[in-house]
């Protein structure tokens, strides 16, 4: 196991991954080695498909601002048990990286933790940092900053849980998932969700996906999807089914005192009444 240092300058050789001159000290990252990015500009651009090899760890700090692929079409593939994604060491708020396309695939589950990212991307109508991951054990922690998961619609991925707290993250279609958490930023979800737990900020739903269950603890949900959800527990907080005039069905609504409820019944079945947990006031606004 070593620390391996992307340099990337190697004079006829620049942006190539395999190449042992683009590392500090000289060698390309082989199996256990700790790989990091770091106060560097220099791209990413050959011997992407570095899927045969386990790291370690995998890191790319905020102070560099390098880019990984040679367009919006092409990510850097990398199998690493922990990714930490624009973490800063020091004074200041170094830019970020205007492409990051990162492909963990599906050897081994992945913890990716998101600290921040560039506010804006090299590739138009993209996201700074843009992720894939295939293995179902997989997690996403977003601190800050602009991230999308399988945003292209030939694209799939799978998490097991994302949580944000700040920033924005889009989930889409192609994503398979299990659970979305939320207490601060918007999370834009395209997909089926099994759970959804939102203690603030902003969800907003579109596309398909059916969702098993919502528990809206604060915050708020804008739901567009036209997959049913089967259960709503709104304790606190808005759910909004105004954005859309698509319909859609919703099986149990469980309202509790000081949530809000928005929804215009044309539109939206309610397969059950609407249950009302305790006596506490309640806002129902009907369209």
């Amino acid at each position: 196991m070593a620390t391996k240092i992307w340099l990337g300058d190697d004079s006829g050789n620049l942006g190539d991954y395999g190449v042992a001159a683009n590392w500090s000290p000289s060698g390309v990252p082989i199996a256990a080695d700790d790989v990091f990015f770091v106060n560097s500009s220099q791209d990413v651009t050959g011997t992407l498909d570095q899927s045969g090899v386990l790291l370690g760890s995998f890191t790319i700090r905020s102070n560099y601002t390098g880019l990984t692929g040679i367009d919006a079409s092409t990510f850097l593939q990398i199998q690493t048990p922990t990714a930490d994604l624009g973490s800063n060491i020091g004074s200041g708020t170094p830019a970020g990286s205007k492409r990051l396309n990162l492909d963990f695939g599906s050897v081994t589950a992945v913890a990716i933790v998101v600290t921040s990212t560039a506010t804006t991307a090299t590739d138009t109508n993209r996201e700074p940092l843009r992720l894939l991951t295939a293995n179902a054990g997989s997690t996403l922690f977003v601190i800050s900053g602009k991230v999308a998961v399988a945003d292209e619609p030939s694209q799939t991925s799978t998490l097991t849980s994302a949580d944000i707290s700040d920033g924005d993250l889009s989930l889409g279609a192609g994503l398979t998932i299990t659970t979305l958490n939320i207490t601060g930023g918007t999370a834009r979800l395209n997909s089926a969700a099994t759970t959804i737990n939102i203690d603030g900020g902003t969800v907003e739903t579109a596309g398909s996906g059916a969702v098993t269950t919502v528990n809206v603890n604060g915050g708020t949900i804008n739901s567009n999807s036209t997959g049913t959800i089967t259960a709503i527990n709104a304790r606190a907080g808005t759910t909004d089914f105004l954005g859309s005039q698509q319909t859609r069905t919703v099986t149990t609504v469980t309202l509790s005192r000081g949530a809000q409820l928005n929804i215009d019944t044309g539109v939206v079945t309610l397969t059950n009444d609407i249950q009302l947990d305790g006596l506490d006031p309640v806002t129902i606004r009907v369209n």
